[in-house]
């Protein structure tokens, strides 16, 4: 079942809640934030949420996006990694960087990667398959 992409006439929302979400995208609704505005309360803490990753975080983009690329390639999910890419290679990431990224076991033991970005691939790796983060010495 698809649903329709929302819009104002069909679902009224809080203006100030679209209107924070359009200041959070640029100026624009993503088809993500179209499906989340059918709940409210869903858009609402999506919102909080992600602006807290994207702006709060005491982390580089670079080391972001890398980590939100991994956990795309390993979940198949195409449509992030396809707006977090471009993220990643404006932060820094060369094109032979991401293209090792279609292997993130590769990635975790490639030279294009310095030490601690192979140990946020290995971190979005272990965090994504087995839930749980072994120590630093098992991660190596």
């Amino acid at each position: 079942m698809r649903l329709p992409a929302w819009t104002q006439d069909l679902a009224p929302r809080n203006r100030e809640l679209v209107a924070s979400i359009e200041a959070r995208r640029g100026g624009t609704l993503l088809n993500l934030d179209r499906m989340l505005l059918w709940s409210e309360p869903l858009a609402r803490g999506w919102n909080g949420y992600l602006r807290a990753i994207r702006t709060e975080l005491a982390l580089s983009p670079l080391l972001r996006e890398l980590a939100i690329c991994v956990v795309a390639r390993l979940t198949g999910a195409q449509y992030e990694y396809h707006h977090h890419a471009p993220e990643l290679k404006q932060a820094g990431a060369t094109d032979a960087q991401l293209a090792v990224l279609d292997d993130p076991d590769v990635a975790a033991t490639s030279p294009l990667y310095d030490d601690l970005q192979r140990a946020v691939i290995r971190f979005a790796i272990a965090s994504t398959r087995e839930v749980k983060i072994p120590t630093a010495s098992s991660m190596s």
